[in-house]
């Protein structure tokens, strides 16, 4: 699904008309999310910031769509129609509100500092190896994004 959807992503970024059926997809990135298993955990999540970041360039309709298998998942905040009332409400479902009037950059400072609150809690739990090393090497990434 991600891959059909980030696909789906450049085609839309191309001018090709957007295909909402794989843009939209979250089936599989919502049994990962639902897992107790950690691992899987991990992986849902590196899914969703794929999901997020191929919707970047994309005009403000598309962009909720293609972000929100990742929005709606990970956040739990069903899909607006348009992307900086969607980005404000996943971001203060993750814990980091900010005001109405917030640009592009707080808007995408506010998700990656959620994003990487996930990607660190689970790194606490996970033991050794390479499943906790992708989450904390990816929660290290969001964090030095955010203070540039």
């Amino acid at each position: 699904e991600a891959l059909v959807a980030r696909r789906a992503s450049e085609a839309a970024r191309s001018g090709k008309p957007a295909d909402e059926g794989a843009l939209g997809a979250r089936a599989s990135l919502a049994k990962l999310q639902a897992s107790t298993d950690k691992t899987a955990r991990v992986a849902a999540l590196l899914l969703a910031a794929d999901h997020l970041e191929s919707s970047r360039g994309l005009d403000s309709k598309t962009r909720a769509l293609a972000a929100s298998p990742a929005l709606e998942v990970i956040f739990g905040v069903p899909r607006q129609d348009t992307w900086a009332a969607y980005a404000r409400a996943a971001a203060k479902a993750g814990g980091h509100p900010v005001d109405d009037g917030a640009k592009e950059l707080a808007l995408m400072k506010a998700i990656a500092a959620s994003f990487a609150d996930r990607f660190e809690a689970l790194e606490k739990v996970l033991p050794a190896g390479e499943p906790r090393e992708a989450a904390g090497g990816y929660a290290k990434r969001l964090r030095a994004q955010i203070s540039e």
